[in-house]
């Protein structure tokens, strides 16, 4: 009986490893936290980092504007020895709502862009499940 006993005592333990976790414990925030600088949030391009073609988005933030609502700021490169035209396209997705953005730049060879995409949507409202992606395209 014991036997029997010892053993369901073990086989409910190791059902139950894992399922009692502390609730109270999240794998990270929610949002970035804020750089040195009062931005919120950046994605960067190392230099050497392997990329679609000779235009690349090198790095972009999402911040709050002095209107409180979404800034966007971008910085892009022309990698190649030629001079390059290209489609910037920002899009933002908060809550079930999508904005895009779009602007055309010239760069030189070896040249970079600093952009800004201002959108008409409160900080407040992206920040609580907000995305920001930032591409270039090739015109």
């Amino acid at each position: 009986m014991k036997r029997k006993r010892r053993s369901l005592i073990a086989a409910v333990a190791i059902g139950l490893a894992g399922c009692l976790d502390n609730p109270q414990a999240e794998s990270g925030p929610r949002n970035p936290p804020s750089g040195p600088d009062g931005s919120v949030g950046e994605r960067q391009t190392p230099p050497d980092e392997d990329v679609d073609g000779p235009l690349v988005v090198v790095s972009y933030n999402f911040d709050v504007a002095d209107d409180d609502t979404l800034l966007v700021p971008a910085t892009v490169a022309n990698r190649s020895d030629t001079d390059r035209t290209g489609r910037v396209i920002c899009t933002v997705r908060a809550q079930e709502d999508t904005f895009e953005q779009e602007e055309t730049v010239e760069l030189a060879a070896g040249a970079e862009a600093n952009l800004e995409f201002a959108f008409d949507i409160l900080f407040e409202e992206f920040a609580i499940d907000g995305r920001v992606t930032v591409d270039i395209q090739e015109a």
